[in-house]
């Protein structure tokens, strides 16, 4: 078959009879994970080659022949756990050959970044130390004291340098602490997280697998101890109860008030307050019927698990009411959760900033949440008669987005024009 990627037509016939088939040829690909650490990280490369269960055309760091050629399975595709060379500070490349070239990617050797995004199921952010913020993309960097948060109706999944994996459901927030993994000193290894409020599922990598581990959640009401294992956290908004849902390995539960150790051993669904610990029994079923509900994203998002986002607990909170104005900018929450604005900011509000000539032309500018759809209407009258002047304008998935609109030649028409923006559904 042809060597380029896409389509391919394959014709046969014989004295004027032929029949016609399409074969499509797959694009190569390549990928690694994760995509930051220090010199020495264990980096998973994976990818797709034309050749079917044959070699790869070798793995290379920085054009580097690393020695090791991976073997791809009847698809093309092959998979390879190599380590990081412990080169300088700074991005470094990873490329393998195939039969129509090179294809390559980027690792950056950083003594700050501790993991990265894996997957990014609807919106969420990083706050990183020095106060900035950015959405959550896979290959995004995490570094000591990021807070991590998902927004409604949203999943991430978190993979540190160990191999420790965090997947966070929606409305949720978790700050890495502290994380030390040191591949030449597994004596230095230590993490700490401390659980601020939604669900999160936890399996060990290799730190918490070693003999009496240093790792720990902190929660509003104790400490959970991580001893090789696998399990689900959650705590309702309105509740004082944590929820653990431990499958595998063991857990040490310590209760604020008490500051006693109850050592929990899977499976077990573990109830704790600052004050008391309960537990009962947990299969597999259950376990796997709670991580479907949490982490498998299910239609649009609600009203009401937006809400949450905001207000937290929302029963007999009249802030958190839809004809609410709990930031007092003249919107209801009902209209920002149509627009995508912050309910609890009163500067994010979706509404028009300015009408300004540009030469002939007149530039219409307006602020609404990310992710929405605009249309510029325009009228002759405030009593009526809009009709649309642009086409629809859709918004980069951002926070509140600034963008505008020119209406070419308003001015030189010398008549009177309206203009609103209106939000498409």
């Amino acid at each position: 078959m042809p060597g380029s990627p896409g389509p391919h037509t394959i014709t046969a016939g014989y004295s004027g009879d032929f029949a016609n088939a399409t074969f499509t040829v797959v694009a190569p690909s390549l990928s690694i994970m994760p995509t930051c650490g220090p010199g020495d990280t264990q980096v998973n490369i994976s990818g797709r080659s034309y050749n079917a269960v044959s070699h790869v055309g070798g793995i290379y760091f920085d054009d580097s022949y690393s020695g090791f050629d991976p073997l791809t399975d009847e698809s093309g595709n092959f998979t390879v756990t190599l380590t990081m060379p412990e080169f300088s500070e700074g991005d470094h490349s990873i490329s393998t050959g195939n039969s129509v070239g090179r294809l390559s990617s980027t690792f950056s050797i950083s003594s700050s970044c501790i993991g990265t995004i894996d997957t990014v199921d609807g919106t969420g952010s990083v706050r990183h130390p020095d106060g900035t913020t950015s959405p959550l993309r896979p290959g995004t960097s995490i570094q000591r004291n990021d807070v991590l948060s998902t927004g409604p109706n949203s999943r991430t999944t978190v993979l540190l340098a160990d191999g420790t994996t965090l997947t966070l459901s929606e409305n949720s927030k978790l700050t890495v602490d502290n994380y030390v993994f040191d591949w030449s000193n597994h004596n230095n290894d230590k993490a700490s997280y401390n659980y601020l409020q939604g669900a999160f599922q936890y399996v060990s990598g290799l730190i918490a697998k070693k003999p009496d581990p240093d790792v720990r959640v902190e929660t509003a009401y104790g400490q959970i101890g991580i001893r090789g294992t696998r399990f689900i956290a959650r705590r309702a908004p309105c509740s004082s109860t944590q929820e653990v849902y431990l499958i595998e390995g063991q857990l040490a539960i310590k209760p604020q008030a008490t500051g006693e150790t109850n050592i929990c051993d899977a499976p077990v669904a573990i109830f704790f307050t600052s004050s008391n610990v309960s537990t009962a029994a947990l299969t597999q079923a259950t376990y796997d019927s709670i991580s479907n509900e949490l982490f498998q994203t299910s239609g649009p998002i609600t009203y009401s698990s937006w809400a949450v986002q905001y207000f937290g607990c929302t029963t007999n909170n009249p802030a958190a009411a839809p004809d609410a104005d709990a930031d007092g900018d003249g919107q209801s929450n009902m209209a920002e959760f149509l627009a995508g604005t912050d309910p609890t900011r009163s500067a994010s509000s979706f509404r028009l900033l300015s009408v300004a000539p540009a030469g002939n032309d007149l530039r219409v500018s307006w602020q609404c949440g990310g992710g929405r759809t605009n249309v510029v209407q325009c009228s002759g009258s405030l009593m009526g008669g809009w009709s649309n002047l642009s086409g629809n304008i859709v918004l980069p998935d951002s926070g509140d987005v600034t963008t505008n609109y020119v209406d070419t030649g308003a001015i030189s028409n010398a008549r009177a024009k309206y203009y609103r923006v209106q939000l498409v559904p």
